[in-house]
């Protein structure tokens, strides 16, 4: 199970795993698709850093090499990038 939070979030959220492997990815994509960043996963708890990523509604996917995880959606917003 993975759990992204909070939802909206501002200048971070955090990504917690049940269980963690190797090599687990977090991509997060604009609702057009287009892929902003890419971040690996390393433990049960990450923090994601949305300093540089410009308010709006974004979509996300938690995968390994072989299988996808979770898939969702988060709103990014008051973030200090737009101040």
């Amino acid at each position: 199970n993975v759990n992204v939070y909070p939802n909206p979030a501002n200048e971070y959220f955090y990504v917690m795993l049940d269980s963690y492997t190797d090599n687990i990815q977090f991509d997060l994509f604009d609702l057009n698709q287009k892929l902003i960043s890419n971040y690996q996963l390393n433990g049960y708890s990450n923090t994601i850093n949305l300093s540089k990523i410009a308010n709006g509604m974004y979509m996300y996917k938690v995968y390994t090499t072989d299988k996808i995880i979770k898939t969702g959606k988060v709103c990014i917003m008051e973030n200090s990038l737009l101040r």
